[in-house]
């Protein structure tokens, strides 16, 4: 189950979309055709190391 739900264009058809699930990891998925398909959900990894990102209590916001 997800919640909050926060969409970014990326350019072009490309939206971007982070939500945090109920755990309150953030997941992440892209599209390439304006939001009919959706890449599988994945989590949110540090770039670094890759750990899994966690925010129980802030909901997710992607900045361009």
């Amino acid at each position: 189950m997800q919640e909050e739900h926060n969409l970014v264009p990326l350019g072009g058809e490309s939206p971007y979309c982070v939500y945090r699930m109920r755990l309150g990891y953030p997941y992440r998925a892209y599209s390439a055709d304006g939001g009919r398909r959706w890449s599988p959900p994945e989590p949110m990894v540090y770039p670094t190391g890759g750990r899994i990102l966690k925010q129980p209590r802030a909901s997710p916001k992607p900045w361009r």
